[in-house]
């Protein structure tokens, strides 16, 4: 049985620039006067940190560090999350002797070379990084955080990057909290009910999508 192996992300650098721009929401939202663009940028920022926690998935291009607690067995590969992958930046691990090592640093027991598969595309799945064809990936001490992987996500480093379907469900949410400015809101007659978001199932295409795979699931725990 594959041992279990726990990994935990962490942002290293956010995106540079919004997923939209103040301009494009006013649009969407027919807005005429700039004396709420405050308010729509914090709308966008909204929108976008409950998109990316919804589908797991990085929209504007950002920097992660992936951190595991040992190497797969044999040539298990790893899988990233926030999808879309666009590179790896560094792959290192600790030694049996403390020390933090580069994987092409000739490291016990083998200098290791890896390749990194990136899928793309609107419904990207996670990519990963796996051994070249004949070697293994080493052994870790066995502690936590042992194994950490710099990587880059995301669709593009600008808005226009961004594919068209995200950018409408971005701006269907935007519309939303501007028509109702807190999680519930008055009828007619007085009752109180939430708001419905009917972007759910947009975005389960993108949420289920994201999700590790199969193999992964079957052979070690990435969650």
């Amino acid at each position: 049985m594959s041992r279990v192996i726990g990994i935990t992300s962490s942002l290293v650098t956010p995106p540079a620039v919004p997923p939209m721009t103040v301009d494009y929401a006013k649009r969407h939202i027919k807005a005429i006067s700039n004396s709420e663009d405050l308010l729509v940028a914090t709308w966008i920022e909204a929108a976008r940190s409950y998109f990316e926690e919804q589908t797991g998935r990085q929209i504007i291009t950002a920097t992660w560090e992936a951190w595991l607690d040992g190497c797969p067995d044999c040539r298990g590969r790893i899988e990233l999350p926030k999808p879309p992958l666009q590179e790896v930046l560094s792959l290192q691990y600790v030694d049996a002797s403390g020390n933090l090592v580069s994987f092409d640093d000739g490291g016990s027991p083998v200098t290791l070379s890896y390749q990194v598969k990136a899928p793309a595309g609107e419904y990207a799945g996670r990519g990963w990084i796996e051994p070249v064809y004949n070697l293994q990936w080493p052994t870790s001490r066995a502690e936590s955080g042992a194994v950490r992987i710099q990587y880059r996500a995301g669709y593009g480093d600008s808005e226009n990057e961004v594919p068209a379907c995200i950018t409408g469900i971005l701006a269907f949410l935007i519309g939303q909290q501007d028509q109702f400015r807190s999680a519930v809101h008055e009828e007619e007659r007085g009752a109180i009910s939430e708001v419905p978001f009917g972007v759910r199932m947009m975005l389960d295409g993108f949420k289920y999508s994201a999700l590790p795979t199969t193999q992964m699931r079957t052979s070690a725990a990435w969650v």
